[in-house]
């Protein structure tokens, strides 16, 4: 449950000022590092000493030696004349950031960087949240639970540290490649790629040369190169957006680029694949190729539509509503699991049954989410006071 006291009024200016040492990196990026980062997007002037602040502003002061999870630190800086508290390494509650006017500034940002105990506050002088209080349990923005995130870094802690800020970057409904595969592989190439300050657009730019790559090996029938050209790319897909997220890069314009094209490669890719199967097949099986082409591009789309219907509706994804709704993305007709068909196929020789199943499992999965969007329309007029649907994963 969120708790926000003296919340922001229209019209405030917020000032953001790093204390601590802050040396160890996490992800190539030092405590202070993140800090302005995250102040940057939270549309904060930096200071880098309490007297630099204007009269006007209020200033976010925050302990550069704790990691604090992006959304419990934009969910803090909404509210005012309060200070946040969470567990040092010895377990005492500790002050790790505040939120003051610029006359108690000073004083405010020596308790944070000493690491004040939450009970040295002299009442009636700044609330005192903890981050349940401030973030909660659900993760709206990538779809699942998972408690907030703070703790102090140190040398020791370093390693354990980047590994639950990349397993906090994945969305909860997901499919079973991204989720129970990838992450260990995917893990070790973001930290080369954040130690060699590499983007994630330019990360996002291969994996458009591997989608085209693929493309034209599936054309020409070279399914199993195709495949792992496929791969690669739904690889560097991952990587891309957990670099994003955890060195604080990600941007409009790169989700824009990666979920675009995400969106639009898949229908071209089975296009590709049916014209390369179709090359050496009968007639017969020419003519069932094509066919599968259209029940799997058609069902695409149509998926995709019932899954933004949904949202319009309801205000949450169809994937999180119910837990067999969210199990079901695990398989659901998308990408990954449709080029696990693929790929068994490419290997046996038999590149138009993988089109046959993949155009199956499509409608099955169509099926089942016309299915599951019914219940949920029939869930809302059933009721004797309509209320909005909730997701499973924030009750």
């Amino acid at each position: 449950m969120r708790t926000h006291l003296a919340l922001v009024r229209e019209g405030d200016r917020l000032a953001g000022l790093p204390v601590g040492v802050g040396e160890t990196t996490l992800f190539s990026l030092t405590g202070r590092e993140r800090l302005k980062l995250l102040f940057r997007r939270l549309g904060a002037a930096i200071v880098e000493d309490a007297s630099a602040i204007e009269s006007s502003d209020d200033v976010l002061i925050v302990n550069a030696d704790y990691v604090i999870e992006e959304r419990v630190l934009t969910e803090f800086a909404k509210v005012r004349q309060a200070v946040l508290v969470a567990e040092n390494e010895l377990g005492d509650r500790v002050v790790i950031a505040a939120v003051c006017e610029p006359a108690v500034a000073s004083d405010v940002a020596a308790m944070v960087e000493r690491e004040a105990l939450a009970d040295e506050i002299p009442a009636g002088f700044l609330s005192v949240l903890n981050v349940n209080q401030i973030a909660g349990n659900f993760n709206e923005r990538l779809r699942k639970r998972e408690e907030a995130f703070v703790r102090k870094v140190s040398p020791q802690s370093r390693n354990a540290i980047e590994r639950r800020l990349f397993k906090g970057s994945y969305k909860g409904a997901t499919d079973f490649v991204t989720k129970f595969v990838l992450p260990e592989p995917a893990f070790h190439v973001t930290r080369i790629a954040a130690a060699l300050r590499l983007s994630p657009n330019f990360i996002t730019s291969i994996s458009l040369l591997l989608v085209i790559a693929a493309t034209v090996l599936f054309l020409r029938g070279e399914f199993i190169a195709g495949v792992i050209a496929g791969w690669l790319m739904c690889f560097l897909d991952t990587v891309d957006g957990k670099l994003a997220r955890v060195t604080l890069q990600s941007s409009k314009f790169g989700n824009l680029f990666d979920h675009g094209i995400d969106l639009i490669h898949p229908p071209f890719w089975y296009a590709a694949w049916a014209f390369g199967a179709a090359a050496t097949a009968t007639a017969a099986t020419s003519e069932a190729i094509w066919t599968a082409l259209w029940v799997v591009n058609i069902g695409y789309v149509v998926g995709r539509l019932i899954e933004g219907y949904f949202i319009r509706r309801h205000k949450i994804e169809i994937h999180i509503w119910r837990p067999v709704d969210y199990w079901f993305r695990h398989v659901t007709a998308r990408r990954n699991p449709n080029l696990v068909m693929l790929t068994i196929a490419a290997f046996a020789g038999a590149p138009a049954v993988g089109l046959f199943a993949v155009a199956l499992w499509t409608v099955i999965s169509i099926v089942f989410h016309f299915s599951r969007g019914v219940a949920a329309a029939q869930e809302v007029r059933g009721s004797s006071r309509p209320q909005p649907i909730h997701s499973w994963l924030a009750e």
